[in-house]
């Protein structure tokens, strides 16, 4: 089923390995607050046996890897994603400290290796505490940009928007006031719009814009992957 919704989506789907041992990945929802759905991820799934393969090193002329922390909490598919990530021409992390699969090492290690990193307030806030990093909002984005070398740093703040900083310049957007379903997806829809306009050359603040719309309007519906058309996402942010 997944592989044909991917293929029916029009994604390239050679890459994508079948594993006859272990089970599909599955992730159990808490909506009981559905402003902030709560997760317990099943282990093991296929998802921590990736293997490293050619049509894997090949990934047909792709702009960037996305990868999150989640994928490196087992040895296999960690040791995959850090051979892939050797010769990625962008390395995206979406940070997700989702317990009781963080691991500081694994996720400075993550770090040290992305160009672009995105993540949330409460998580800016845990890797702060790693280092004793003390102080406004800004300046612990600051801070960890400079740490790791980040080129652009994105973090999200649920209703109130989100922050970017990028080149050393803060971008600021807003919160889009929508009645809300639940939370599921928004973070990875926010994702994908700000990687994909500003891959496409959107200045920082239409992409940092367009990912809160998307992301907000993902709040509106149930489940992870609403329908959500980009006429209404012009609506709500402007074209």
């Amino acid at each position: 089923k997944l592989l044909a919704y991917l293929r029916q989506a029009g994604l390239d789907t050679r890459g994508i390995q079948r594993d006859l041992r272990h089970p599909t990945g599955r992730v159990l929802v808490d909506l009981t607050n559905p402003h902030e759905a709560r997760y317990r991820i099943e282990q093991p799934a296929a998802w921590d046996f990736i293997a490293t393969d050619e049509a894997l090193r090949e990934p047909g002329g792709g702009l960037a890897v996305v990868f999150g922390s989640l994928a490196a909490r087992s040895v296999i598919s960690r040791q995959t994603l850090l051979g892939l990530l050797d010769a990625a021409p962008l390395r995206v992390f979406d940070v997700n400290l989702r317990p009781p699969h963080v691991e500081r090492s694994v996720i400075e290690s993550l770090l040290q290796r992305a160009n672009w990193a995105k993540l949330n307030g409460d998580e800016l806030h845990v890797i702060a505490g790693w280092h004793g990093w003390t102080g406004h909002f800004d300046a612990l984005l600051h801070r960890l940009a400079a740490h790791y070398r980040l080129d652009c740093v994105c973090v999200t703040l649920g209703a109130d928007g989100a922050v970017m900083l990028r080149d050393g310049q803060l971008h600021r957007q807003a919160g889009f006031d929508v009645p809300v379903v639940d939370t599921i997806g928004c973070g990875d829809s926010f994702l994908a719009s700000w990687l994909l306009n500003l891959v496409q050359g959107s200045d920082p603040g239409r992409a940092l814009r367009r990912a809160c719309a998307l992301g907000a309007l993902v709040a509106t519906a149930a489940g992870a992957n609403p329908a959500v058309d980009a006429a209404r996402v012009d609506a709500l942010a402007g074209p």
